[in-house]
């Protein structure tokens, strides 16, 4: 939590007391305390995700911020001219090579874009399920449907936990490329 922003904290914030009304509604049902014993696990499981991809989102906005999009796109498009034009086989094998690590800087940015929107939907779907969990806990009198929505909740919780380490996993390989030379600082 330290590492969001105030506002995100507030989110937060405001989804945990969510989810202690989830729990106090459960409680005031039949074989409540058993009910609301169940739904915390479930329901913390989907606020920790709801932290977790918060922090990975940071991270893709952070990683795409710093990443100058349209100075490697330039880059890649005169460096392509120039190889066009290489009488050297040499020189142009060398410049081939950095034309290919420059496509891969490119798909990398894309790629992070896409699941930078990916992460922002997951959020906005945890948000939805706690509230739609919210909702039906005043609403349903009847166990037994509680608990498989209940069930339905830990398998999307499940779910989003698996998207957050694909993701993670992406971060520690964007991380692991190396230092980055700010841009137009290139050593030729």
């Amino acid at each position: 939590l330290e590492g969001l922003s105030p506002s995100q904290r507030e989110h937060y914030l405001a989804l945990k007391e969510l989810r202690d009304k989830i729990l106090s509604n459960h409680q005031k049902l039949p074989g409540g305390r058993v009910l609301a014993a169940s739904s915390e696990q479930r329901v913390d499981a989907l606020l920790s995700s709801f932290v977790r991809l918060l922090t990975t989102l940071n991270h893709y906005r952070k990683y795409l911020s710093v990443t100058d999009r349209k100075g490697v796109e330039e880059e890649l498009a005169e460096l392509e001219a120039d190889v066009a034009q290489e009488q050297n086989a040499r020189l142009k094998d060398v410049k081939q090579k950095r034309l290919e690590i420059l496509r891969k800087r490119l798909q990398r940015f894309q790629q992070a874009e896409e699941s930078r929107e990916v992460v922002s939907h997951q959020l906005a779907g945890i948000e939805d399920l706690l509230k739609l969990t919210h909702e039906q806990s005043i609403a349903i009198r009847d166990p037994e449907s509680l608990s498989r929505q209940l069930e339905a909740l830990a398998a999307e919780a499940e779910t989003t936990e698996e998207s957050v380490r694909e993701m993670e996993r992406f971060m520690e390989f964007t991380e692991e490329t190396g230092p980055q030379l700010p841009s137009g600082e290139r050593v030729r």
